[in-house]
């Protein structure tokens, strides 16, 4: 199994997995589901091997008096935000209005 695939789910098919965006803007909270390509293999200078997150321009709906609408929230300090393919792990990730 490749890292930017999802593990499956008994009650879930490989087909109805989402993508990291989709899983963000769409996915409510405390929901679980399939997530696709979240990651790549990366070869390290050292020979070891890293799975960087592919982390998404987003589009969020902002309700603040001045954006008021669907605005764009872009992924920062996002450096050292890898995925482990051999176990589940929490990863946090902060983001903020490109506007």
């Amino acid at each position: 199994m490749s890292p930017g695939q999802p593990r499956p789910d008994p009650g879930q098919s490989a087909e109805e997995a989402v993508s990291l965006k989709e899983f963000l803007e769409k996915v409510p909270p405390v929901t679980t589901s399939a997530v696709r390509e979240i990651a790549t293999e990366e070869k390290t200078n050292a020979g070891g091997v890293n799975y960087p997150l592919h982390l998404p321009v987003l589009e969020l709906h902002c309700d603040t008096a001045v954006c008021s609408g669907i605005r764009l929230f872009e992924p920062f300090n996002d450096y050292g935000q890898y995925a482990s393919p051999s176990h589940w792990k929490n990863i946090f990730t902060q983001y903020r209005c490109r506007n």
